[in-house]
């Protein structure tokens, strides 16, 4: 039940734009009409039936979930709401055990943005100015905790969600078996998974972020799979589109190697902006 290869890509793509959000995020979600939870079926499997397929599918021989530490290098391209703008970045996500995760983000080679968490703290980091800010406790906080459990191998929905509810739903004829994921912190919308019914591979994950603009604005974040692949004998989403706030994002992966040397040194809070190509 080692499901976390279901969320890696996703969550990687996803992770500094929610510690961007993260210093701002303040609202009690009540957004049915941007999560729609209604209309789901009664599911003919269990949770658990679910979890063992799912791990089968993408990770048969555990290599995954046994990792102690991995690198994954992704290629960007971000498009904004009306398709005129682009912009071409990579990022790179180092983990190693027990919750050591670093997340940096480049363009042409040279890092901008930064993310650094351990020990159950946060940091956001310019590797520009080399200044680091610590995420203070609360919703912004969780929110990396909870994607930063979705990075983590060997971890599943009961280590990460507080609760998980199954059901069944369907798209242009096509079934899914819904799950919809609540965490501990009342003011973090669910996280919804659609799994595919035939082949068990997660194939899109919904959720919403929030910032406290004096607005009040909102987003309904869209991630969608849409290929698979074998690469170190575990199955990996090999291309993502990640919609949020108008902006999509397709994300490329370049690279993925299980159980590199990364010494501490490379999540050290006290230089996190260290980066050697």
């Amino acid at each position: 039940m080692k499901l976390s290869i279901h969320f890696l890509c996703k969550s990687a793509s996803c992770l500094l734009a929610v510690a961007a959000l993260a210093g701002t995020v303040s609202c009690t979600w009540l957004d049915a009409d941007l999560l729609d939870l209604s209309g789901g079926e009664p599911a003919d499997i269990t949770i658990d039936q679910l979890y063992e397929r799912m791990s089968a599918a993408t990770d048969p021989e555990g290599v995954y979930a046994k990792a102690k530490s991995y690198r994954l290098i992704q290629e960007v391209e971000s498009v904004d709401a009306l398709g005129k703008n682009r912009d071409y970045y990579s990022t790179e996500v180092l983990f190693k055990q027990p919750d050591f995760i670093k997340q940096i983000s480049l363009r042409n080679g040279v890092p901008f943005a930064m993310i650094l968490f351990r020990d159950g703290s946060a940091w956001n980091i310019d590797p520009r100015t080399k200044k680091s800010q610590k995420l203070p406790e609360g919703t912004g906080l969780n929110l990396i905790k909870t994607f930063s459990g979705m990075l983590k191998p060997g971890n599943n929905y009961k280590t990460i969600f507080q609760d998980v509810q199954i059901d069944v739903s369907y798209s242009e004829g096509k079934k899914y078996y819904r799950l919809i994921c609540r965490v501990a912190d009342p003011n973090i919308a669910p996280y919804v998974f659609y799994i595919d019914a035939e082949t068990y591979l997660t194939r899109k994950l919904e959720t919403i972020l929030y910032s406290n603009d004096g607005a009040g604005s909102r987003s309904l974040y869209v991630a969608i799979t849409e290929d698979y692949e074998w690469i170190s004998k575990v199955r990996m989403p090999r291309r993502s589109l990640i919609t949020v706030n108008g902006k999509t994002d397709i994300s490329k992966l370049v690279s993925f190697v299980l159980n590199p040397d990364l010494p501490d040194s490379e999540f050290s809070v006290s230089q996190p902006w260290n980066y050697d190509k």
